[in-house]
């Protein structure tokens, strides 16, 4: 009877939970500020470029300073391919160490195109490390609307696990809050007819196949099998990822979605050079993108 009225009580809470994200979602400008600039708009489809980049991690490469013009490289190349927009997958850093942040935002600020981040499993091992990720940082999961095209940004550090030695009620109520905003943003998105839908985030559902076991570099196996319903079921296109260190490319065999990773700008684990990928959204039904290294010229 005891396990009966507390699941009760827990799928009570999660209906609760469905119900003020959708609210919150339905009443959601179409815009976000990042870093002191506004992205987003309630315009009709025109064409229009964004880049995504993946894991700058600074700390991990060479040295943190070479990290550092990597990821400022990474910001001029975004700029010459007439982004409107960055995308950035999270690991922002390696070791959280105050040297590490102070470079992340020297080459932020070199960036003249407005940027967008998500965290990544080096950037969040707490609930601290969550707080101080929104101080500085501000939301660690949002969307907003561009040309009638959908982006939205998910922590999968809450949204997937509960870190070794994380105890108490916090990171778990996280996790079914953002769950619930994801299904109500992706509700929302079908129900307005966006011409595209976009995710991004750090961790890829999978790699190579999407019933792989279960490693460090992909999702636990119900929350994928329950993220990628979701995908299919709202018309989502393109995942968008980083993580693996590696530039990959994987399409559903169904036809349905794609992943797209990046390896990043401070160590690559391929032979794939450090790059971005420039994503042209050129009509209702197309959308181009290729890997751009960051020596290659426009």
């Amino acid at each position: 009877m005891a396990v009966r009225i507390r699941e009760r009580i827990m799928g009570f809470a999660f209906v609760l939970l469905l119900m003020i994200a959708v609210g919150s979602v339905a009443a959601a400008q179409d815009s976000v500020s990042k870093g002191g600039r506004t992205v987003g708009n309630k315009a009709p489809f025109a064409p229009f470029t964004f880049v995504q980049a993946g894991d700058p991690q600074m700390g991990f490469g060479a040295s943190i300073e070479k990290d550092r013009d990597n990821f400022i490289r990474a910001g001029k190349k975004a700029k010459e391919l007439g982004a409107a927009f960055v995308l950035v997958c999270g690991d922002l850093v390696h070791n959280r160490t105050p040297q590490e942040f102070e470079a992340l935002d020297a080459a932020l600020k070199t960036f003249e195109t407005p940027v967008l981040l998500v965290p990544g499993n080096h950037d969040l091992t707490n609930m601290a490390d969550l707080k101080t990720y929104r101080e500085k940082r501000g939301e660690d999961y949002y969307r907003f609307t561009f040309n009638n095209c959908e982006f939205i940004a998910l922590n999968t550090m809450t949204l997937l696990h509960v870190p070794e030695g994380v105890t108490g009620p916090e990171w778990p109520a996280e996790q079914e809050k953002q769950w619930a905003w994801l299904e109500a943003t992706l509700a929302e998105a079908k129900k307005q007819g966006r011409d595209h839908i976009f995710i991004f985030t750090h961790f890829p559902p999978f790699g190579t196949a999407e019933d792989e076991k279960e490693t460090y570099f992909n999702f636990p196996m119900p929350k994928r099998q329950k993220f990628l319903k979701l995908v299919r079921e709202n018309g989502v296109e393109f995942i968008l990822t980083g993580h693996s260190h590696r530039t990959t490319e994987y399409r559903s065999p169904d036809g349905k979605f794609s992943i797209r990773t990046v390896a990043g700008t401070a160590k690559v684990f391929d032979l794939t050079p450090m790059g971005v990928r420039r994503f042209n959204v050129t009509g209702r039904d197309e959308v181009k993108q290729e890997f751009v290294p960051l020596d290659k010229g426009r």
